[in-house]
């Protein structure tokens, strides 16, 4: 199943990640929340999770196409809860850890990507909902 040759479960995740990325960028700009040389619209964290985005837009399509019941969805829905779990627990660990070193290595500065809190992800996973729901309609 695809749209003009291309698998639903390629454009997708790839139509997720775009629209949270510039999201992303919008509300950078809004609230004057670009850090640094790094290009926004290329960095992990901050509002919202395109991790989230990708992984639930999938995860929605898989049910609509396959169905709840589907090895598909249960594969996807734990991949899905593990990337979700990560976001907010163990990259924002990290994340934080990372600038904590920054402030003991006061002359070396380095990227921390601080991962995501929850509004993030929630944002980032409601995205991905209706960009699944939107290519739902489209087929």
């Amino acid at each position: 199943m695809g749209i003009g040759g291309l698998s639903v479960y390629w454009v997708t995740p790839l139509l997720a990640w775009l629209v949270a990325q510039l999201v992303k960028v919008m509300l950078a700009a809004f609230t004057g929340g670009f850090r640094g040389a790094r290009p926004m619209f290329f960095s992990s964290g901050n509002m919202p999770s395109s991790h989230s985005a990708i992984c639930l837009s999938v995860l929605t399509v898989i049910a609509g196409l396959e169905g709840l019941q589907s090895p598909e969805f249960g594969i996807m829905f734990t991949f899905t809860a593990i990337t979700l779990y990560d976001a907010v627990n163990v990259r924002r660990a990290v994340g934080e850890q990372g600038l904590v070193l920054q402030e003991l290595v006061k002359n070396k500065k380095f990227y921390t990507a601080l991962g995501h809190k929850p509004t993030e992800v929630i944002v980032g996973g409601a995205l991905g909902v209706a960009v699944g729901l939107v290519m739902l309609q489209i087929l």
